[in-house]
């Protein structure tokens, strides 16, 4: 339980700060009269898309609805297939090889990364720009976290690079 525990204190933490940070829903209904690409976006667009009117901070260089009405970004959501497939591709090689569930699980934030850019993508909503956004920061940490955690097998000597000395000992 204290390695689940230890797992989850960094990204609830940055989620946390993120939330603090970026939670002023105010400048976010603006909505996008022009694009950020410098051309004009017509409002009509948005009267027969599914989604309605994108209320991200952010709309990237794909023109929004134009293969579907259901989908803001087609290629940019399409793009996000290849991270969910192989994500769950090395989810199931990893258990199928029985490795330790840290491993197991960092497959997983590839799956999830690709899912949260996916929806954002589908949308062009604010709080599915937080799933796109908040995943590609807890990834990275939960590398780190499962690679440095890494500890040597029983049978090897361990070499004490610094000799600290005792709290009781006189120096």
């Amino acid at each position: 339980m204290g390695t689940m525990r230890n797992i989850l204190i960094l990204p609830v933490c940055v989620l946390f700060g993120f939330l603090l940070y970026n939670l002023n829903w105010e400048k976010h209904e603006i909505g996008h009269t022009i694009g950020q690409h410098g051309y004009a976006v017509d409002e009509s667009v948005y009267e027969d898309c599914f989604w309605g009117r994108p209320t991200a901070s952010i709309d990237w260089c794909e023109k929004n609805y134009q293969v579907s009405k259901y989908v803001a970004e087609f290629w940019n959501s399409v793009s996000n297939a290849p991270l969910i497939g192989l994500g769950i591709l090395g989810w199931y090689l990893a258990r199928r090889e029985h490795f330790e569930l840290r491993y197991q699980l960092l497959p997983l934030c590839l799956t999830i990364v690709g899912l949260g850019s996916l929806l954002f993508h589908l949308t062009l909503l604010y709080p599915l720009q937080l799933s796109d956004e908040l995943p590609m920061q807890w990834a990275p940490f939960s590398g780190t976290r499962g690679v440095l955690s890494v500890q040597a097998p029983a049978d090897v000597p361990r070499v004490q690079v610094v000799r600290c000395p005792r709290p009781h000992a006189r120096l």
